[in-house]
């Protein structure tokens, strides 16, 4: 919105300011700027300007002052304001005369005015009447908001302010909501754009396609993009606050859901069900429960100086564990504590254990990526298709996590499989009659393995944990079948026991996990 000559007039903005010429239809002449010119012009002067002289020359000069009108009408000026000492001195009508053909509208402003004065009034109403649009449009968006309007509602009362399509984005430049239906190859090459900050935050960006009314509100587009800034983006901040809001709300509920399903924190599991549809959630699938612990790896980095950190690290990892399941077509209930997560995942009827060994795997690649300082242990609750019992699945998964936080050899996955076999170990090591027999039968291996410089103990370790095949043994330990053979008729030798017996390997067995793991 531009100032006009009729409001300067209107408004007595120039005291004692007369008209020389002809009346037009001053409404319709837009002042966009204002200069002190005199002869020679030389094409100092811009389309629109108020144009002010003391027309130094023209008084005693009447050839003078019609270069004067001539060089300063072809500029198409709003208005030449003229200041003469003489103030009895009268333009020559032949003068006005030839205004009045070129249409250049000619004024008598007082001596005593300060062209300085002018100049600073008249730039103070242009700038004031060109941030008018602005400034109503920056009220009208307070009061969409404080009145319950979307996003979408705030985009329109933008178009209709600067006559040009709206596009809001987030931070990644990902379309939010538009004011009109355009394909992006009907985008004009100009455009505005602003970003929309949230607690010294970027969270979304204004796009204005097209001039518009903007090529009225500003000489360029970096004033543009300044006041969109300054006018515009502070209220849409409101609707992204109210998002944030919005979306804490939601997830601070459906943190509190799964924790209390995971702890039996309720009253009925069929009022829990009820609460689960209406967060989205479907208790009745397979689930298998994983717990996920973050543990900040280096020096330095003690609980209360990594708290910052660690909230805004918090976020990134339950936000990748939503979106590793969304990639794998996995339902999927994830809640996080500090850097303690609970993840409820769906089983497919078909490969649920590998499914699972997907779903960590790329959940991990994302983490050496987004959060590198963490090292992550995992808990894995029993794998079943049936029915799932969300407190037991937990129980089950909190204990596979301790066993791996508290494993001897390092260790970033147990499964609760795991964990009976190692609760056996655990309960049978606790007898001293039991490990001296377990010292008893593989203390000549472990002598031989110093004295002779060969690791017999890895040998029957690896051999158990191939399921006792020797082929894959021999490609394990990366040694000949024949190599192979030999070492393990010379652990039946040293132990006095055929690794051909079932309860031979049994008891074997068992004394090299109290061996490793006590």
């Amino acid at each position: 919105m531009n100032y006009t000559l009729a409001e300067l007039l209107r408004t007595s903005a120039i005291e004692g300011i007369k008209l020389l010429t002809e009346r037009k239809d001053f409404d319709q002449i837009f002042i966009e700027s204002v200069s002190v010119q005199e002869l020679p012009v030389e094409g100092f002067i811009r389309k629109n300007e108020l144009v002010l002289s003391t027309a130094v020359g023209c008084q005693e000069n009447e050839s003078r002052f019609f270069t004067l009108i001539q060089e300063v009408g072809r500029a198409q000026p709003a208005a030449l304001l003229l200041a003469f000492r003489d103030e009895q001195y009268e333009v020559p009508q032949s003068v006005l005369d030839y205004a009045n053909k070129i249409e250049l509208a000619l004024f008598s402003i007082p001596w005593e005015q300060r062209f300085s004065d002018i100049q600073f009034s008249i730039i103070q109403k242009i700038e004031n009447k060109k941030l008018f649009v602005y400034r109503e449009l920056q009220t009208s968006l307070f009061n969409a908001f404080f009145d319950s309007a979307s996003l979408a509602d705030a985009v329109k009362l933008i178009d209709k302010a600067f006559q040009a399509p709206v596009l809001i984005t987030d931070e990644n430049q990902c379309l939010l909501v538009s004011s009109r239906a355009l394909q992006e190859e009907e985008y004009p090459p100009d455009q505005a754009e602003a970003e929309i900050f949230l607690n010294d935050a970027v969270v979304g960006r204004l796009c204005i396609l097209g001039s518009g009314m903007l090529a009225e509100t500003a000489p360029g587009i970096a004033d543009v993009n300044m006041r969109l800034k300054k006018y515009i983006c502070f209220p849409l901040s409101l609707w992204f606050n109210r998002k944030n809001i919005e979306d804490m709300m939601v997830v601070r509920l459906k943190n509190d859901f799964i924790w209390n399903l995971a702890t039996q924190n309720y009253d009925s599991l069929a009022d829990m069900a009820q609460q689960g549809t209406r967060l989205h959630f479907n208790l009745d699938c397979p689930y298998t429960c994983l717990v996920l612990k973050a543990v900040p790896q280096g020096e330095g980095h003690d609980t209360a100086a990594y708290s910052a950190a660690s909230v805004h690290a918090s976020s990134q990892i339950e936000n990748i564990l939503i979106q590793t399941a969304k990639d794998f077509r996995l339902r999927v209930m994830a809640a996080a504590r500090s850097l303690d997560f609970i993840v409820f995942l769906e089983n497919h009827c078909s490969l649920p254990v590998e499914n699972i060994d997907r779903y960590i795997d790329g959940a991990e690649r994302k983490f050496k990526s987004a959060c590198p300082e963490y090292v992550f242990y995992w808990g894995i609750s029993e794998i079943t298709l049936k029915p799932p019992t969300f407190h037991m699945l937990y129980q089950n998964a909190s204990i596979a996590l301790q066993y791996c936080l508290t494993a001897s050899r390092k260790q970033y996955r147990f499964t609760y499989r795991d964990t009976k076999e190692l609760q056996i170990i655990s309960a049978l090591s606790r007898s001293d009659t039991v490990r001296k027999i377990a010292d008893e039968t593989i203390r000549s291996l472990r002598e031989y393995d110093v004295s002779a410089g060969i690791n017999m103990m890895e040998t029957l370790t690896t051999f158990i944990r191939c399921n006792y095949n020797i082929s894959l043994t021999a490609r394990t330990l990366h040694i000949h079948r024949q190599s192979l053979l030999y070492r393990l008729k010379k652990i039946e030798q040293l132990t006095d026991m055929s690794l051909s017996n079932h309860q031979d390997l049994f008891l074997l067995e068992i004394c090299t996990h109290l061996y490793y793991h006590y």
